[in-house]
């Protein structure tokens, strides 16, 4: 069977995905349309995506898809907020690059159940889920010598809402802190630090180097970036959301976010709860060696498996 992988965006996390499925699978990159495989999996299912899928079908070739912008209709407003626009165009778009890539689609895929039961419930198609993994020759413990009088925090975001809201909750923090934030950074100050991009084998010196990531998001479709942060035996306390909560599990400390007061109160509790930040890395470490992008490709070839078998 020849697995054919397409990623058309710059997303780091879909590029990611994409080079770690080509790694285990032995498949090809699919650079053109027409790309000669039995599959054909793309590691989204928007618009971009369609042609790919289109000739495929044509071609005969199963076709099999990720989708994870189901949010863009389930979390209208706060989609539209991160990618700057209206809420009505926002759906409008992810409606339409739905309806008519759906047609082309043989098998779609979800990250997690969480984020299976919303397409089922907005679009009454049944996916098939597929968690995505760790390179854990990248992503592992590391010792850092930590001698400072203050205690860091990271976040590591492409949503501007997950950006803000950490910098919202550190404002109101009590701990002597730094905020370093990886992603769209809307403010600079002495204690709130701006970090470039790095590259992807020098994330884990990173995360190793902090006490804690600190991930609000309000809507996941996995969480890849805390997951390979637990890896690294990094603590994790994230916001209460079902994605995050279904792959973290026990391992991270989960605040629902009534209001900011409370949050920070939480996030200060952790930062000085050395016992507390030692049995979360310990838990993250061991959570994340279930996840594999060898145990991916399984799931996969299971889902494909399961559709030539109709």
């Amino acid at each position: 069977m020849h697995v054919g992988i397409v990623t058309v965006t710059e997303s780091e996390s879909h590029i990611k995905i994409a080079k770690n499925l080509v790694r285990v699978m032995n498949a090809k990159m699919c650079k053109s349309y027409f790309c000669d495989v039995d599959v054909l999996i793309s590691v989204d299912s928007v618009l971009s995506y369609l042609p790919y899928h289109a000739v495929a079908k044509l071609r005969g070739t199963i076709s099999a898809a990720f989708m994870y912008d189901i949010r863009s209709i389930s979390h209208t407003y706060l989609t539209a907020r991160d990618a700057g626009r209206r809420p009505f165009e926002q759906r409008l778009r992810r409606s339409l690059s739905l309806n008519l890539i759906r047609p082309f689609l043989d098998i779609v895929l979800s990250p997690t159940n969480a984020i299976a039961t919303t397409i089922r419930e907005y679009t009454g198609i049944k996916p098939c889920v597929v968690y995505l993994g760790v390179d854990h020759k990248i992503y592992k413990p590391m010792k850092v010598t930590k001698q400072r009088n203050y205690k860091t925090i990271l976040t590591v975001a492409t949503k501007p809402h997950i950006v803000k809201g950490a910098i919202a909750v550190f404002r109101k923090l009590r701990t002597k802190a730094k905020l370093l934030v990886r992603g769209p950074c809307p403010i600079r100050t002495e204690n709130i630090v701006c970090i470039p991009k790095v590259p992807e084998e020098d994330l884990p010196r990173l995360y190793a180097s902090v006490d804690i990531l600190f991930y609000p998001s309000l809507h996941e479709g996995f969480g890849l970036v805390p997951l390979e942060a637990a890896a690294c035996g990094t603590p994790i306390v994230a916001f209460e959301e079902p994605a995050l909560m279904e792959v973290l599990g026990d391992t991270a400390l989960f605040i629902r976010p009534k209001s900011l007061d409370e949050v920070a109160e939480m996030v200060d509790w952790v930062l000085n709860d050395e016992g507390l930040l030692n049995e979360l890395s310990i838990k993250g470490i061991n959570r994340a060696r279930e996840f594999t992008w060898e145990r991916t490709a399984k799931m996969l070839y299971t889902c494909i498996e399961g559709f030539a078998q109709l």
